[in-house]
């Protein structure tokens, strides 16, 4: 588990899990049933094949503190709105809602 503006957990073996919470923090896992977790705003999480991943979205206040406003759990080959999750690619919820394929 990593904290802090743009860092980065990623781990590889049979049910490991990587977890993020700070800002544009990614996440990554490539081992079976392995979970990566990005919880820090504007943060993607990526799986591998039979892994899963968990997003959040965050609003930004007028305070420029930021809210959780969502959150996401889901398996690689699930599809949610118009995206079916794919294995190694990263993805980060929208505050809306919507889940989208980005960069880590």
């Amino acid at each position: 588990a990593t904290t802090g503006y743009g860092s980065a957990a990623a781990t590889t073996g049979y049910r490991s899990a990587a977890a993020t919470t700070g800002y544009r923090s990614a996440a990554a896992t490539t081992g079976k049933h392995s979970i990566a977790a990005a919880l820090g705003p504007n943060s993607p999480a990526k799986a591998g094949p039979d892994g899963a991943i968990v997003l959040t979205a965050w609003e930004q206040r007028l305070d420029h503190s930021w809210a959780p406003k969502r959150g996401l759990f889901a398996f690689v080959g699930e599809t949610h709105g118009e995206v079916t999750i794919k294995p190694d690619t990263f993805y980060r919820l929208t505050v809306d809602g919507v889940v989208e394929e980005t960069e880590a």
